[in-house]
This record gives C-alpha cells, sequence and structure tokens, in this order.
C-alpha cells in the first residue's frame, strides 16, 4: 500500500507569498492614491474653466446692454459646484484698435487663503470689442 501524502503550502512557500503581496500592496495603494489626486485636480481645473467663461460671458453681455468695458482690475468670490472660487479680472487695451484683452485667474478660494497660493488655476485670456 502506497503511503499518501498530505496536500497544502509550506511554510517557505506560504512566506514568499505574503511578501510579494506586501511589496505590490503599497505600490497599488500609491498608484490609485495618485490617480485619485489627478481626479480631483482635473475637476477642479474643469469647473476653474467654466468660472472663467461664465467671467467672459457677463463682461460680453455688460459691453452689449450698457456699452462699458472693464477697465482696471476687479476681483470677487463666486459659489460653484459645492465649492467657493476667487476670480481676478483685468481689462487692459490690445494691440488692435477697439479691442480690449481680458485676463481673467481663477483660484480655488480655499487654497488661496490656506496656502497664499498666487498661481491661478486658470488663467484665461480673451479679447473683447469696445
Amino acid at each position: 500500500m502506497a503511503a499518501v501524502k498530505p496536500g497544502g503550502f509550506t511554510l517557505v512557500e506560504v512566506l514568499v507569498a505574503l511578501a510579494i503581496i506586501g511589496l505590490a500592496l503599497p505600490a497599488l495603494l500609491f498608484y490609485v492614491g495618485g490617480i485619485a489626486d489627478t481626479s480631483t485636480y482635473l475637476r477642479e481645473k474643469t469647473i476653474a474653466q467654466w468660472v472663467a467663461s461664465n467671467r467672459y460671458a457677463e463682461a460680453a453681455i455688460v459691453r452689449q446692454l450698457k456699452g462699458q468695458v472693464l477697465q482696471g482690475t476687479s476681483t470677487g468670490r463666486v459659489e460653484m459646484a459645492s465649492g467657493e472660487w476667487h476670480w481676478q479680472m483685468e481689462g487692459r487695451e490690445s494691440n488692435f484698435d477697439g479691442i480690449q484683452e481680458l485676463e481673467i485667474n481663477i483660484f480655488r478660494a480655499e487654497k488661496k487663503a490656506l496656502t497664499g497660493e498666487e498661481l491661478p488655476l486658470v488663467n484665461f485670456v480673451a479679447l473683447i470689442e469696445q
């Protein structure tokens, strides 16, 4: 009669498998964290672009209805998509007659207040008829 060999893994095989998992899991978590950070950044950048587009549309409407074009710098805050955004708009003469340049910078209000960040999330430059 032949002897029956018990099945299963040896202790060495189990330790090797745990070592592989122990090395792979932190790398996977780091990768997933990077994806989450990128997703948040792209969401904020998209919303900031909407805020900038809205500010430009408002300036164009004021220009059509009242004939006024922004001269100098204007700032403000707006709420959009469950967040507060700080905008800064500057109107200046362009190189073309009858055309004004508008530069609109958008900041995430909370981050600017906390970090003193001066780089805008979005820098939107447009031309508008005077």
